[in-house]
C-alpha cells in the first residue's frame, strides 16, 4: 500500500525557497560586510600610522638638515682665515651626531683655498669602525661638467640646499641619497657640504619606524627611483610596474610624478611577497620623496589568536549554509513534482554539496591554518594587547581592539617591539635581581637545512654578536636544543654598530642537529614552526640575546630574513622566519646560589614558519586510497549477481592494501596521536566492512527467496553520500 504525502503547492514551494534564499543572502552579506569592516578598519589605522612613520623619517630628515645647515656656518666663519683643523673637527663631529649617515664630504672650488691649491675635498665616512678620510678630487673632478655629478653642480647652479638621489656616489662606489648644501660667502659659493644615506641604511631607518609591522614599506622620489627598497634599487617604480605587467603601479607611478593620489586604486599583487595588498602613499615634505607601504591584509605573521577565531567564523558560515542549502534541496526534490528518482537526485545533489563544504573547510584551513599556542602564550599575548591598546586612550577601545588583534605580540619585528618586550621585562624583574641586564645583538644566518627523519633536523650556517669594546663577561653562543653541535670561530672585527658606537663583532659557523616535536595532527594539511633556540655562552647571568636587525635588510617575515635563498625543504614551503622571545623558567640554580634562580627569562628563538606541499600527500596517500574506494564500489555491483563469499573475498584483499599503506603513513612520520589522513583510512575499514555485510546479507536474501529490497540497491545508493558525510564530520573534527 502506498503511503500518501502532503504536497507543497507551486506557489508555497516559491515562498518557501526565496525564504531560504534569503536567509542565505542575510548570512552572505553579513559575512561580506563584516569582513569590508575589518578591511577598513585595518586601512584606517594603517593610514595613521603610515603618518607616524612619516613624521619619524622628517625628524630624521631635519636632524641631518640642522647637523649640516650649522656646519656650513661654521665652515663659512673659518674658512676665511683657512682653519683647515677645526673644519674637519666640526666634520667629525657633525658626522658623530648624524649617527645613520654614511658619510660627510666638503668639497671646495678649485684654487679657493691657499693652503690647498687645486681641488680639496675632505670625505669623511664611517668603514669597518673607523672614519676613513678620502678626497674626493683624487678620484675625479667634481668640478667639471663632463663628471656628471648633481651632488656638487646643482646646488652650485641653484644656489640652494636641495635633497638629491638616488646618485652613485664614485667615491664610495655605492648608491647614495644626499643632503647637498651650497657654501655660500658674499654671493660667492665656494663649495658644497654633501651629506651621504647609504640606501640600504635608509631602507633601515624605514623598517625601524615600525612600518614593517603593517605591511612591505619603500621610499621612492618624484621620478619613481627607488630610496628605500629590498631589491630594486637599480631600478624605478614604472619599470618594476612594466617588468611585473603590474598596470596598478604604472597608474600609481603617474600618479606619484603628477602628485595625485587615490588610494581605492592601487589595490594588486605585490611584486615581492605576491600577495594582494593596498598600496598608501604618504609625501615627506623635508625632503621631496614618497613613503609607500604596501598593506596586506592577511599578514602570514598575525596574531594566532585572531588567525584561529578567522577560521571558525569562516566555519560558521560555511556550515549554516551547508544545513540551508540541503533543507532547500529537500523542499525542491521531495516536495515538488520536478524529479522521477527524488532519492537518487537527493543523493547526488548531497554528495556534490557535501563536496563543496569540504573543499570549503580544507581550502580555509590552509589559508587560516590552525596554530596551537599555550594558555600561557595566549596570557601574554593578551597582555600586550592591553598595554597597546592603552597607547590609544583618546580613540575608540572597541575599533583599536579589533585593529590589535591582527598583530603577533610574540613576534620581534622591528626595534620598537624589542624596546617594548625589554621595558616590560625590566620593570617585571625591578629588585628581584643585584645584576644589570645586559643585551647582546645576535643575528643568525641559516645555509642548509635537512630534515633525517620526522623529528630532527640538522642544520649549518653562521651566528654572530656585537659586543661593546669594554665587554668583560665572556663572548660565545650555545644551542641548548641540540644532540650535538659543531661551533668554530669564523672572523672578529670591529664595526660601528646602528648607534654609531664601536662595537666588536664576532661570527661563528656552526652544525648542529636538533630534535623538535613537530605536531603531524593535521597531515596533510599541517604546518609546523622549525626553532633554534640560542643561548649566550654564560648563561648564569643577566644576559639577553637580542635580534641584530641591522644586520637584515629584509626584517619583514615574508621576506625569509637569516635564511639562504637556496635552501630547500623536500614536501614543505617555507612561509617566513622571524625572531621571537620564550620565557623560560628554569627549575635549576646551575650551581650558584638559589635567590639567582631564574624565572620566566627571554630566550631568543630564530623561528621558521614551515606549511606542507600537500601535492606529494595527494598523489602518494589519497589517490591510491581513493582508487581503492572506486574499486569497492564496483564490487557492490559484483554482489548483486554472485555469491557474498566472492565479495568477501575482494574485500579482504583490499583490506590488506589498505592496512599496509596504512602502517607505512604511522611508520614514515612516527606521529603521535590520530592523524587527519588517517580517518580516510578508519571510513575506509568501514565502508568494507558494510560492504561485506552488505552483500551476505543480499546472498541470504537471494537463497531464502525472500522479497525484501535489495539490501545492495541501498548500499550503492548510500555509499557515496556516507563517506563524503564522513569526511565532513572528521575535517569539522580535527580543524575546528
Amino acid at each position: 500500500m502506498k503511503l500518501k504525502t502532503n504536497k507543497i503547492s507551486g506557489k508555497s514551494l516559491l515562498k518557501i525557497s526565496i525564504l531560504f534564499g534569503f536567509i542565505l543572502l542575510i548570512f552572505l552579506s553579513a559575512a561580506f560586510f563584516r569582513n569590508q569592516m575589518a578591511q577598513k578598519d585595518l586601512m584606517v589605522y594603517s593610514d595613521s600610522f603610515a603618518d607616524f612613520v612619516v613624521k619619524e623619517l622628517e625628524k630624521e630628515f631635519l636632524c641631518v638638515q640642522s647637523n649640516i645647515d650649522s656646519l656650513a656656518q661654521i665652515i663659512i666663519e673659518n674658512v676665511e682665515e683657512e682653519n683647515i683643523d677645526e673644519i674637519l673637527k666640526e666634520q667629525e663631529n657633525a658626522l658623530k651626531r648624524c649617527i645613520h649617515l654614511d658619510g660627510l664630504a666638503i668639497a671646495f672650488k678649485k684654487n679657493y683655498l691657499i693652503k690647498y691649491p687645486g681641488l680639496y675635498s675632505p670625505y669623511l665616512r664611517r668603514e669597518e669602525g673607523k672614519y676613513v678620510m678620502l678626497q674626493i678630487s683624487d678620484i675625479y673632478d667634481y668640478t667639471s661638467d663632463k663628471a656628471g655629478v648633481d651632488w656638487y653642480q646643482r646646488p652650485v647652479k641653484q644656489r640652494k640646499s636641495e635633497w638629491l638621489g638616488p646618485i652613485y656616489g664614485k667615491a664610495g662606489g655605492r648608491k647614495l641619497f644626499m643632503y647637498s648644501v651650497p657654501l655660500q660667502i658674499n654671493g660667492e659659493i665656494i663649495g658644497v657640504i654633501a651629506a651621504c644615506y647609504n640606501l640600504m641604511e635608509i631602507y633601515d631607518i624605514l623598517q625601524n619606524t615600525g612600518a614593517g609591522r603593517i605591511g612591505f614599506p619603500y621610499i621612492v622620489n618624484k621620478e619613481g627611483e627607488f630610496i628605500a627598497h629590498p631589491y630594486n634599487q637599480n631600478l624605478n617604480l614604472k619599470e618594476v610596474a612594466i617588468e611585473s605587467n603590474d598596470n596598478v603601479l604604472i597608474e600609481l607611478s603617474n600618479d606619484i610624478y603628477s602628485n595625485t593620489f587615490n588610494d581605492d586604486r592601487y589595490y594588486h599583487q605585490n611584486t615581492v611577497t605576491k600577495q594582494y595588498c593596498w598600496e598608501l602613499i604618504k609625501n615627506i615634505d623635508t625632503s621631496s620623496l614618497y613613503m609607500g607601504i604596501s598593506v596586506n591584509d592577511n599578514q602570514i605573521y598575525g596574531n594566532p589568536i585572531y588567525r584561529n577565531q578567522k577560521r571558525k567564523d569562516i566555519f560558521v558560515y560555511s556550515l549554516v549554509i551547508y544545513v540551508l542549502l540541503l533543507c532547500l534541496l529537500y523542499l525542491i526534490i521531495f516536495q515538488a513534482e520536478l524529479f522521477r528518482n527524488k532519492l537518487s537526485v537527493f543523493v547526488s545533489f548531497f554528495s556534490l554539496i557535501s563536496i563543496l563544504e569540504i573543499m570549503v573547510i580544507t581550502t580555509f584551513s590552509v589559508y587560516y591554518p590552525v596554530i596551537n599556542i599555550s594558555d600561557e602564550e595566549t596570557q601574554n599575548i593578551e597582555f600586550k594587547k592591553i598595554k597597546i591598546i592603552d597607547k590609544y586612550k583618546e580613540q575608540s577601545k572597541d575599533s583599536i581592539s579589533s585593529i590589535v588583534n591582527r598583530w603577533n605580540f610574540s613576534m620581534i619585528l622591528d626595534k620598537h617591539g624589542l624596546v617594548d618586550y625589554l621595558t616590560s621585562y625590566k620593570e617585571d624583574i625591578t629588585g628581584k635581581t643585584k645584576e644589570i641586564v645586559k643585551e647582546v645583538p645576535t643575528g643568525v644566518y641559516l645555509q642548509t637545512i635537512k630534515f633525517k627523519d620526522s623529528h630532527s633536523t640538522d642544520i649549518t650556517g653562521y651566528v654572530w654578536q656585537n659586543y661593546p669594546l669594554d665587554w668583560t663577561d665572556g663572548r660565545g653562543i650555545i644551542f641548548p636544543d641540540a644532540e650535538k653541535s659543531i661551533i668554530v670561530l669564523d672572523d672578529s672585527t670591529t664595526i660601528f654598530n646602528e648607534n654609531g658606537d664601536v662595537v666588536n663583532l664576532f661570527r661563528w659557523r656552526f652544525e648542529v642537529s636538533i630534535r623538535e616535536p613537530f605536531n603531524y595532527i593535521h597531515y596533510p594539511l599541517d604546518r609546523n614552526d622549525l626553532w633554534l633556540r640560542l643561548w649566550h655562552k654564560n648563561f648564569d647571568k643577566d644576559i639577553i640575546l637580542v635580534p641584530d636587525f641591522s644586520s637584515y635588510s629584509l626584517i619583514n617575515p615574508a621576506f625569509t630574513p637569516g635564511l639562504d635563498a637556496e635552501i630547500d625543504l623536500p614536501g614543505w614551503i617555507i612561509e617566513g622566519s622571524f625572531f621571537s622571545f620564550k620565557e623560560k623558567e628554569y627549575n635549576s640554580s646551575f650551581g650558584k646560589e638559589i635567590y639567582d634562580i631564574k624565572h620566566f627569562f627571554p630566550e631568543l628563538h630564530f623561528n621558521i614558519m614551515l606549511h606542507r606541499d600537500f601535492r606529494d600527500p595527494l598523489i602518494c596517500k589519497v589517490i591510491p586510497l581513493l582508487v581503492l574506494l572506486f574499486m569497492l564500489y564496483s564490487i557492490l555491483f559484483i554482489g548483486g549477481h554472485t555469491d557474498g563469499l566472492n565479495v568477501v573475498i575482494g574485500c579482504s584483499g583490499l583490506f590488506f592494501v589498505a592496512i599496509f599503506e596504512h602502517i607505512h603513513l604511522r611508520q614514515s612520520l612516527n606521529a603521535s596521536g590520530i592523524i587527519f589522513l588517517e580517518y580516510l583510512y578508519f571510513i575506509t575499514y568501514l565502508l568494507l566492512l558494510l560492504v561485506t555485510y552488505c552483500a551476505m546479507r543480499n546472498d541470504i536474501i537471494i537463497k531464502v527467496g525472500s522479497r525484501d529490497v535489495s539490501i545492495i540497491n541501498i548500499a550503492k545508493l548510500c555509499f557515496w553520500p556516507l563517506f563524503f558525510f564522513l569526511i565532513l564530520i572528521v575535517s569539522c573534527y580535527t580543524f575546528y
